[in-house]
């Protein structure tokens, strides 16, 4: 007795699976070659954006640089105008009003009282002067007035004292000598010293537009 076995449909059934593990095979490969593909597109198409705008920053740089040497000499000329507004105004940081202490004189000086002579003295300049217990000095000058009051020492000359030291700009008056005529007319000499409030302060807070 004897058994006939047909392989074919298993054959073709291997057949057909290994065709179909072929297949998944290539379409994954297909896939992945696809998708590596996309990624170079997308990377190569990042690449050219990123050295358009590397060529694009450069040419801006240049042109700023080349901006910025032709604005060197006008930086130079601000700051050489720099320069020279600091100086006038360290030069003017101790400027007294000479005009402003006449006028002050002028305003409070009796009609009995005839000045002959006018003498102001001012110190150093606010840097070269000592300062005591790190506070500037409160004195920039001196004032030595001479001439003669016909109310005689009481109440002219007195009077006057009292009229200086009202002054915002004077301070300390003091008689450094008097004397009688046979008519009572008082001759005198007045010191009295200069305060700060004198000072202008031109230009302390910089040059006007117009000068500078």
């Amino acid at each position: 007795m004897s058994v006939r076995v047909n392989l074919l449909p298993v054959a073709n059934v291997a057949h057909r699976r290994a065709s179909r593990q072929r297949a998944v095979v290539v379409v994954a490969l297909g896939a992945v070659v696809a998708a590596l593909g996309i990624v170079h597109a997308v990377q190569h198409a990042t690449l050219r954006g990123a050295e358009a705008e590397l060529a694009a920053a450069q040419h801006e740089v240049l042109a700023l640089e080349g901006a910025r040497a032709e604005l060197t000499p006008y930086a130079e000329l601000a700051a050489q105008a720099m320069a020279a507004e600091e100086q006038v105004r360290a030069a003017l940081a101790d400027e007294v009003s000479v005009a402003g202490l006449l006028q002050d004189l002028a305003l409070v000086t009796a009609t009995e009282t005839g000045l002959e002579t006018i003498d102001i003295r001012l110190q150093p300049p606010l840097g070269a002067a000592p300062a005591v217990d790190g506070v500037p000095p409160d004195v920039v000058g001196t004032v030595t007035l001479t001439g003669a009051n016909t109310a005689g020492h009481a109440p002219g000359v007195e009077r006057l004292l009292l009229d200086y030291a009202s002054l915002v700009t004077l301070a300390d008056p003091y008689v450094s000598s008097s004397t009688l005529d046979e008519h009572g007319n008082a001759s005198f000499v007045v010191d009295v010293d200069v305060r700060p409030s004198s000072r202008t302060e031109r230009y302390a807070d910089g040059l006007p537009e117009v000068l500078r």
